[in-house]
């Protein structure tokens, strides 16, 4: 009895462990499976070329770090911008964070930036090709190679996880590599055709008279005359009156400066210091309130012109008289890139809006076009 019991409890024990062992084995190659997945089968596919997990991963941090540290104005980048108006937080998991007033995620907004990216970078692979572009990526996968080393050494990470904190768990130097250099020869085309995209003076000239308002600006004084009553038709009549009596009177703008201070009531001794404190001077259309906009920049107005503009919704009434337009020169540059810009996104669009995107069991919130 006690030999049978032995003998069962030994074939318990080689049952068992052979179970344990085909449950190793079956983790072990399901997590060997999953990162092949990752790494060669398709996480969504491009103008039919396959885009796996790790590349899509590389293509997310690249057009995330980028589109954050952008400039938006000033000082101020895309990144202070999503903190400071949106909420967004970059140390934490962008999946887990609502994008606005809507059902999506920053991971959805950035993933469907990634995807434009891509396109993109596909479009100018191909514009590339078609036009017998030759690149030897060494020395700037080397560059990137160092600063990311360094960056890593910054971060008191070592490199291995450094790959792994930017661009994916999965991702490796070795299997992001061939990612890499397609992009930086995407870039280094870009630069290439932008160059050659570049306008004439005579262009530039052309395009300046087509969006004239867009970069003009204007000297002009205006005066507010508010409603007694806010919100009252008869108030805001009164207030029109007063306004008409007072362009009527004004027809150069030493009169316009004086009448200021007549209209001013307790605010005249403001008008009295600073006879200029009417001009407002280099001023764009876009920064200029209401109908007095296109007024200001209508084509036939003339130094001295001088209309009255109601605003019912701000309860006013403003005088308002022309005295220059001018431009900058220096605009130029702003309009060479403005002319690159369109040319460049033509060119993108004439490959990207032909290319089919499949999205492999919809990974991917993708927007509506």
């Amino acid at each position: 009895e006690e030999e049978r019991k032995a003998a069962r409890n030994k074939k318990i024990a080689i049952g068992t462990f052979w179970a344990l062992a085909a449950i190793v084995v079956i983790i072990v190659a399901v997590n060997i499976w999953s990162n092949y997945d990752k790494v060669h089968n398709e996480y969504i596919s491009v103008d039919d070329d396959k885009i796996s997990g790790i590349e899509f991963d590389f293509y997310y941090a690249m057009t995330k770090q980028n589109t954050l540290s952008q400039t938006l104005y000033g000082s101020m980048t895309y990144a202070d911008y999503f903190k400071s108006y949106m909420s967004y937080d970059k140390d934490k998991d962008d999946s887990k964070q609502k994008y606005a007033s809507t059902d999506n995620t920053w991971y959805d907004y950035f993933a469907n930036a990634a995807l434009s990216t891509i396109k993109e970078d596909k479009a100018l692979l191909k514009d590339a090709d078609k036009n017998g572009f030759t690149y030897n990526a060494d020395d700037d996968y080397n560059n990137f190679i160092d600063n990311l080393k360094s960056s890593a050494d910054s971060a008191g990470s070592s490199v291995k996880d450094y790959y792994k904190t930017v661009f994916g768990e999965n991702a490796t130097e070795k299997n992001i590599k061939g990612y890499l250099c397609s992009y930086l020869k995407a870039a280094s085309y870009q630069g290439e055709i932008q160059t050659k995209l570049k306008p004439d003076d005579a262009e530039i000239a052309s395009y300046y008279e087509e969006h004239k308002d867009d970069y003009d600006t204007v000297n002009y004084r205006i005066f507010d005359i508010k409603a007694e009553t806010e919100n009252d038709d008869n108030s805001l009549a009164d207030a029109k009156a007063k306004a008409d009596e007072m362009a009527a009177k004004a027809t150069d703008e030493s009169l316009f400066a004086d009448l200021c201070i007549e209209y001013a009531g307790d605010n005249a001794d403001t008008y009295k210091s600073d006879s200029n404190a009417s001009l407002k001077t280099l001023v764009k259309k876009s920064s200029v309130d209401g109908d007095a906009a296109d007024w200001l920049f209508d084509s036939t107005r003339k130094t001295g012109d001088v209309t009255v503009v109601s605003d019912s919704s701000a309860s006013k009434c403003s005088v308002v008289m022309f005295v220059s337009r001018s431009y900058d020169s220096s605009n130029d540059s702003t309009i060479s890139n403005a002319i690159i810009t369109e040319k460049y996104n033509e060119l993108i669009a004439s490959y990207a809006d032909n290319m089919s995107v499949k999205n492999i069991k919809n990974r991917i919130k993708m927007y509506e076009d």
